[in-house]
């Protein structure tokens, strides 16, 4: 089940919009309108764009607030791509996505979070896993995820 938090990014990025929204037809995005919405998902193989910022800047948090005095590296190589995948973002959103509404959503990703997210199992395996991967794993894994332009959609996410 989704959490109010990613279906809210869903609406207010693109992951669903009103089904008279106009704009080409991208052929790494699947289209189906249901209710007056239209979901889309992505198909191009790469991943769904607005799920991994999810997760990538839940990481990024889990490091900034877990993990303050140790893997500086992969620290920053999760703020740097986070910051990469903003960009694309707002280069690639058929609906204008401005730096602001994007730093709000992460102001408002940071305030849901527990107080207790470094005792949360998931949480922490999951990071534990990319500081595994290491940093240079998260940069490859970030730059296949940005090498086609197309419309960022949060479908099909975990």
């Amino acid at each position: 089940m989704r959490s109010p938090l990613a279906v809210g990014l869903a609406l207010l990025l693109c992951g669903m919009a009103p089904s008279s929204q106009e704009g080409p037809p991208d052929k790494h995005i699947r289209e189906f309108s249901q209710d007056g919405w239209t979901v889309q998902t992505d198909v191009s193989g790469k991943g769904a764009v607005l799920c991994a910022w999810t997760l990538y800047d839940t990481m990024a948090i889990i490091g900034e607030t877990c993990h303050r005095n140790r893997d500086a590296a992969l620290r920053e190589e999760l703020r740097d791509g986070v910051g990469r995948i903003e960009n694309f973002i707002m280069a690639n959103s058929r609906t204008p996505v401005s730096r602001q509404g994007l730093d709000d959503a992460r102001r408002q990703r940071r305030a849901e979070l527990d107080r207790g997210l470094c005792r949360q199992r998931d949480a922490v395996e999951m990071y534990r896993a990319l500081r595994e991967q290491g940093p240079e794993a998260v940069r490859s894994n970030i730059d296949d995820l940005l090498s086609i332009p197309r419309e960022p959609v949060m479908n099909p996410c975990l």
